[in-house]
């Protein structure tokens, strides 16, 4: 399917006073009530960073065809409006019979061109230093686009009041455990030998060996939903106050967090089916060992290599 994005028109459109960071933050709930794009959040709070947490939204690969009319354009119109004030950016267009390609990179307080053999995060197709303040990226080409945002600063929600860190997860992981509805697994994960076949979680690029115990809820679908926000809500309260290093990941129907500067403390990571059944993880690490989870967990007990 062709498009055609029309920037001119779409600038005339824009009358927004503040930076286009902004403007990119509020489409963020418009694209997350898009169901059939594959979208990822993270939240992590970086002790090297002040104590302030980074959030990131990212949009693998997807078809320009499943975004609402419209929506692509507003993102268009906002990296087109702001790539002249962020710190540094690039972009590129190219005009064809079967579209427009356009790749769009913006860095706020950092670097889009890290120098060499120094820490970078890495996104897609683009590069940014380490320690970033603000980055966000659009890459439309053949029919398909990426997104990705990057925002350091202090966030957060409270669902209920209360403040939650890895002892109160494993309370209220042990309470859920004990529900005569909930069927137990025990999960052991051991690798020794680096072999790493098939996908993780929670991996570094220079494994050295794992060693995770800990077990495995099955929640029924008939009270499931209930379990999924009850834990899903106590994960996201952990980012308003704990001094606990950690990074927490979620999808539409997948959450996830783990403790440690380094990732080497508890782990939780619940799943929803589409039978409506969730399950719930939580491991812990020996010393002097790595962090491994595979990433169909609900479906494997033992890992022994």
């Amino acid at each position: 399917m062709k498009h055609r994005i029309t920037i001119a028109a779409l600038l005339l459109l824009l009358t927004v006073t503040a930076h286009s960071q902004d403007a990119i933050e509020r489409l963020l709930p418009q694209l997350l009530a898009c169901d059939n794009i594959d979208i990822r959040e993270t939240i992590s709070n970086d002790i090297f960073n002040d104590g302030k947490n980074r959030y990131s939204f990212l949009i693998n690969t997807t078809p320009v065809g499943n975004l609402p009319e419209g929506l692509l354009d507003s993102l268009v119109a906002a990296f087109e409006y702001e790539h002249r004030f962020a710190t540094e950016s690039d972009r590129y267009r190219k005009h064809t019979g079967n579209g427009d390609s356009i790749f769009y990179t913006l860095a706020y307080n950092g670097t889009n061109h890290p120098k060499p053999n120094s820490s970078k995060l890495n996104v897609i197709n683009h590069s940014f230093n380490a320690d970033i303040e603000c980055a966000a990226t659009l890459d439309i080409y053949d029919n398909n686009f990426n997104f990705y945002f990057l925002h350091t600063e202090m966030t957060g929600n409270k669902s209920d009041g209360k403040v939650y860190d890895a002892a109160s997860l494993t309370a209220l992981f042990s309470e859920i455990a004990a529900d005569t509805l909930t069927k137990s697994v025990p999960v052991r994960y051991d690798i020794t030998d680096g072999n790493y076949n098939g996908s993780w979680q929670f991996q570094y690029e220079e494994k050295r060996k794992t060693h995770c115990r800990g077990m495995r809820l099955e929640i029924p679908a008939k009270v499931a939903s209930k379990v999924y926000a009850r834990m899903s809500d106590a994960i996201e309260s952990v980012n308003c106050a704990t001094d606990q290093p950690f990074y927490h990941s979620r999808k539409r129907n997948d959450t996830s967090i783990i403790f440690g500067a380094n990732w080497e403390g508890d782990v939780f990571c619940m799943r929803r089916m589409d039978d409506g059944r969730v399950f719930i993880l939580h491991t812990e690490t020996t010393p002097d060992s790595d962090v491994a989870i595979p990433d169909n967990w609900p479906e494997i007990n033992i890992i022994n290599h």
